[in-house]
């Protein structure tokens, strides 16, 4: 056979291995730079080694031998290093280094070994050594290739950027991807991510309002582990973490896989936060997707002001608006009934007092003594009018009507005039008379009720005084009663007018 025809042949076999099924491949090899683990069954491997790498034929993805079983890599459970301190393939099957120390030399992005020290396969990502599962939240340089055996002793993944498609590609192809950061297989089919944490999504956003929202966690995989903690926490920042204190926490049981709702509360309307949802296990926290959202105008929040200044005819409250809902207050006050809670008293008295978030007084007027009364704050924005918890308070005992201390006459005559008073309020009992009392000696006085006729026991009223004695002075006060008592004016004093007294003188004659 000629040498021309050798050649020949060496390449078409070369090329007829790497197109052969998985399960013909046995050995370790490298196909346009990238490592293909030898693909085996775990069981029909006798006197295996610590540190052995294979893509298991039955669980279609690469194991490590622990010294005791076949595990991911993952493991945590290597406690020797490997025999010899170097990269080997041993009968066709690669030993990945195991040290308590790290190594030293020469490195290059995507070398990788075993540490005994920190259990668990380490990456080189440019500048540093991290765990694998670690590999998430940081980030390594590309790096294109595979070494073994230079500098470090162990060896280098590739590290690019999208799965390679080198000709004679097959299953147990393993390189490192520097998007997702993670150690990827290829199990004849497609890539798949060596997933050392559990895998978690963040549920789209539900029910938004204004203050509250629904989200949650849908736990994918638990990556043999389960899942004991889940939930969400949420910002306005980007990114939140369970740093935070606005996250939810869901105790889970069994594996932990499926999915958990939860609610988001103390939100602030028309503001955007981001949400992520995050699950725990063993081998660490995971989160899953930001996602965001914008709360939308809701009614204000708003807190009635306990009652103060409580007398048998009024008393102060008011309200505390503290959040606007996202749109102006244009309308605040009181609501407030002597019957029930003004809710359900469509009588009810209303005040206005401004507009404006924050705190403002409100009096309320013309109560009844010893007489509960139901009180709530309300605030109208353009998403509608809120209403504060009920207050409740009951008025003192009635006192006797208070009254303009003034008291005018008019219309005197000889014998009568008109006295004008007001009722200024009725004491917290209702007004039973009113009128003027007058005396001509300042000690025995005489009532006399008004005949004005008004819809309230409060305000002014008019007295008609007659068969008074002319030319006599009289002494008056207005007065009103209740049943607490009876209150007064001030005193007044006028005198009647007198008939002239004409005397006819007799005609003197001069």
């Amino acid at each position: 056979m000629n040498k021309l025809l050798r050649i020949i042949l060496i390449v078409y076999f070369v090329l007829v291995a790497g197109l052969l099924p998985a399960s013909g491949q046995s050995d370790f090899r490298v196909f346009g730079d990238i490592p293909h683990l030898p693909i085996l069954d775990p069981t029909a491997i006798s006197n295996p080694e610590t540190g052995m790498l294979i893509f298991s034929s039955t669980d279609s993805k690469p194991l490590i031998y622990t010294g005791a079983s076949w595990e991911t890599l993952c493991t945590g459970n290597i406690n020797s290093v490997t025999s010899q301190e170097y990269f080997l393939v041993k009968n066709g099957i690669p030993l990945l280094p195991t040290f308590s120390n790290v190594p030293t030399g020469t490195l290059a992005s995507g070398t990788i070994y075993y540490s005994t020290a920190d259990k668990s396969v380490m990456v080189y990502n440019g500048s540093g050594w991290f765990k694998m599962v670690d590999m998430l939240v940081g980030s390594i340089a590309e790096s294109s290739g595979f070494i073994a055996g230079v500098g470090v002793k162990t060896f280098k993944l590739p590290v690019l950027n999208s799965n390679p498609s080198p000709l004679g590609l097959s299953a147990g192809a393993f390189y490192i991807n520097s998007i997702t950061k993670m150690i990827r297989f290829y199990d004849g089919y497609t890539w798949l991510d060596i997933s050392c944490q559990a895998v978690v999504k963040t549920l789209p956003l539900t029910n938004i309002a204004g203050y509250t929202a629904m989200s949650g966690a849908e736990v994918i995989t638990n990556s043999g582990s389960p899942v004991t903690l889940t939930g969400i926490c949420w910002s306005p920042n980007s990114d939140p973490d369970t740093l935070l204190t606005s996250k939810t926490r869901i105790i889970t049981t069994g594996s932990g896989i499926g999915i958990f709702t939860s609610q988001l509360t103390g939100l602030l309307p028309q503001t955007t936060y981001h949400v992520r949802a995050y699950a725990v296990n063993s081998l660490g926290i995971v989160y899953g997707e930001d996602r965001t959202f914008t709360t939308s105008i809701a009614p204000p929040t708003i807190i009635t002001l306990e009652a103060s200044g409580i007398s048998s005819i009024t008393a102060q409250s008011g309200g505390d608006i503290t959040s606007d809902g996202g749109s102006s207050i244009t309308k605040r006050g009181i609501i407030w009934s002597s019957v029930s809670d003004p809710l359900d008293d469509l009588s009810h008295i209303v005040t206005n007092d401004g507009s404006g978030v924050g705190l403002y007084p409100s009096t309320l007027d013309g109560l009844l003594g010893l007489t509960t009364y139901y009180v709530r704050a309300y605030a109208v924005n353009a998403a509608g009018t809120s209403y504060g918890n009920l207050v409740q308070f009951t008025t003192t005992v009635p006192v006797p009507p208070v009254l303009n201390p003034i008291l005018t006459m008019t219309g005197i005559t000889g014998s009568s005039a008109n006295g004008t008073a007001l009722i200024l309020n009725n004491g917290g009992a209702l007004v039973t008379e009113r009128g003027i009392c007058y005396s001509t000696d300042d000690i025995n006085y005489t009532y006399i009720t008004s005949s004005t006729v008004t819809p309230t026991d409060i305000g002014t009223f008019l007295t008609n005084l007659t068969g008074l004695s002319q030319g006599t002075t009289y002494y008056v006060k207005g007065y009103a009663k209740n049943t607490a008592g009876t209150g007064y004016t001030s005193e007044t004093s006028f005198k009647t007018a007198s008939y002239v007294s004409i005397v006819t003188l007799k005609p003197v004659i001069r």
